[in-house]
C-alpha cells in the first residue's frame, strides 16, 4: 500500500503540479474565480465578483483557494490558485487507491487509480481553477466512506460520510445530495440491508451535516435575504436541471463526450461494464461501483444543461469498472483494443483507426492547442492574456 501510494503521489505531482504558470487565467471561470477569491478580503461571508454579490455557488471552493493564495502568496498567482484542484485530485485518487487496496486487491487498486489520474478530463480539471474537481472529490469521498462503512460497519466511516456530504453541499449545493443519496439507497435496497444504518447514527449524521453546512446559509440569509438563497439553491440547481439557460444539450450528449474525455480507457469500458453486470449479482463491491456510475450518468444525462466536466464525479467508478477489463487474462477484446491504440499512436497516417486531428486537444489536454487560450474552443480567451483574440 505504501509503495503504491508513493508511486501515485509521484505520478500525480508530475501530472498536476508541473508548469501550472504556463498560461494565463482563461475566461470565463478562471478569471471570475480568481477575482472572487481576491474580493474575500473585503467580505468573507458574501462572495463578490467585481463588487457585486455572487450567488451562483456556495463559498467553500473560494475559501479553499483563498487559503492557498495566502499560504503560497509569494508564488505566482496562477500557481497558488490552481494548486487546490491538483491537491484534491491527488486526494481523490489516493482515497480510491486505499479503498480498493483494502477491500478488493492491490493490483486492481493501482490500475484503477492509474486509469483515473491519466484520464484526460480528470487530468485537465486537476490543473484548472474551477470548482468541479473539489466538488467531485468530496462526492467521491462521501461514497467511498459509505462503502467502507458497509464493509466494516464502523460508525466513524458513516460520520465521515455525512461530513463529506456537507462539504460537497457547501461546494456546489443540493446537487451533492442528488448525486449521492440515490446511489446509497439503491445499493442498500439491492442488498436488502436498509436496516444497517441505525436511527441514532442517522440523527448524529444529520446533526454533523447541519453543524457544517447551516451556519453559512444562516449568515447569508441574514446578510442578503431570500433572493440570494433562491439564486444559489433553486435557480442554479432545480431550474438549471429542468430548463437550463445555457449549455442545453440532448440526452445523448455524454455518449459523445465521455469516450474522448476518458480516452484511452473508454476503449476498455464496454468490457468492464459487461463484466460488472455479469458479476454484480454475486459481488456487492462491483455492484456498488456499477450503481454509482450508472446513476450519475443517467442523472446528468437527464439534466437539460450539460458540460463534459459535470461527469467528473462518475470517473472514480468508471475507473474501477474499466480496471475489471485488465483483470481478465488472454482477452481477445483487450488485444483488439490494444491494436487500435497502437494504430492510433504509432501509425497515424496509415491507420484506419486514426482519430481526426480536431479531437486531439480533448484527448491530450497538454497539447499546444490547450496552451493558447485565445484559440481554445471550449473555454474561450484568457481573461488576463496579453494576446488579442483573433
Amino acid at each position: 500500500m505504501i509503495r503504491s501510494l508513493v508511486v501515485l503521489c509521484l505520478v500525480c505531482s508530475a501530472l498536476f503540479f508541473v508548469n501550472l504558470q504556463s498560461r494565463d487565467f482563461w475566461a470565463p471561470d478562471e478569471g471570475d474565480f480568481a477575482q472572487i477569491t481576491r474580493e474575500l478580503d473585503l467580505d468573507f461571508i458574501v462572495p463578490h465578483l467585481n463588487g457585486a454579490p455572487y450567488g451562483e455557488k456556495p463559498p467553500l471552493f473560494y475559501y479553499i483557494t483563498y487559503a492557498s493564495q495566502k499560504l503560497l502568496g509569494s508564488i505566482r498567482g496562477e500557481i497558488s490558485l490552481r494548486v487546490p484542484s491538483g491537491l484534491f485530485a491527488l486526494i481523490g485518487a489516493a482515497l480510491l487507491l486505499g479503498t480498493i487496496v483494502k477491500f478488493v486487491s492491490p493490483i486492481q487498486a493501482l490500475i484503477s487509480a492509474g486509469i483515473l489520474v491519466t484520464s484526460p478530463l480528470y487530468y485537465w480539471q486537476a490543473r484548472y481553477l474551477q470548482v468541479d474537481m473539489v466538488f467531485s472529490v468530496f462526492v467521491a469521498a462521501t461514497l467511498l466512506f459509505f462503502f467502507r462503512f458497509y464493509a466494516t460497519r464502523k460508525q466513524p466511516m458513516l460520520y465521515l460520510f455525512f461530513l463529506c456530504l456537507a462539504l460537497a453541499f457547501l461546494t456546489k449545493g443540493p446537487l451533492a445530495i442528488a448525486l449521492v443519496l440515490p446511489v446509497v439507497l439503491v445499493f442498500l435496497f439491492s442488498e436488502k440491508a436498509l436496516g444497517i444504518v441505525k436511527i441514532k447514527d442517522i440523527c448524529i449524521g444529520i446533526l454533523i451535516f447541519i453543524i457544517v453546512a447551516a451556519p453559512w446559509y444562516a449568515a447569508i440569509y441574514w446578510r442578503e435575504g431570500a433572493p440570494y438563497l433562491y439564486e444559489n439553491i433553486v435557480r442554479q440547481n432545480l431550474t438549471r436541471f429542468l430548463d437550463a439557460w445555457s449549455h442545453k444539450r440532448p440526452f445523448y450528449y455524454y455518449f459523445t463526450t465521455l469516450p474522448l474525455d476518458f480516452f484511452p480507457w473508454s476503449l476498455f469500458l464496454p468490457l468492464g461494464i459487461g463484466l460488472a453486470f455479469r458479476r454484480a449479482k454475486t459481488d456487492p463491491k462491483i455492484r456498488y461501483f456499477l450503481i454509482w456510475f450508472a446513476w450519475m450518468f443517467l442523472f446528468l444525462s437527464l439534466s437539460s444543461g450539460k458540460i463534459s466536466k459535470y461527469m467528473l464525479p462518475a470517473l472514480p467508478a468508471a475507473a474501477f469498472i474499466a480496471s475489471l477489463a485488465f483483470m481478465v487474462h488472454e482477452s481477445r477484446y483487450n488485444r483488439t483494443m490494444l491494436l487500435v491504440l497502437s494504430s492510433c499512436f504509432f501509425r497515424p497516417r496509415r491507420s484506419p483507426f486514426c482519430l481526426p486531428t480536431r479531437y486531439l486537444p480533448r484527448i491530450l489536454p497538454g497539447s499546444d492547442h490547450h496552451r493558447h487560450p485565445v484559440d481554445h474552443p471550449r473555454y474561450g480567451p484568457g481573461l488576463f492574456s496579453s494576446e488579442k483574440p483573433v
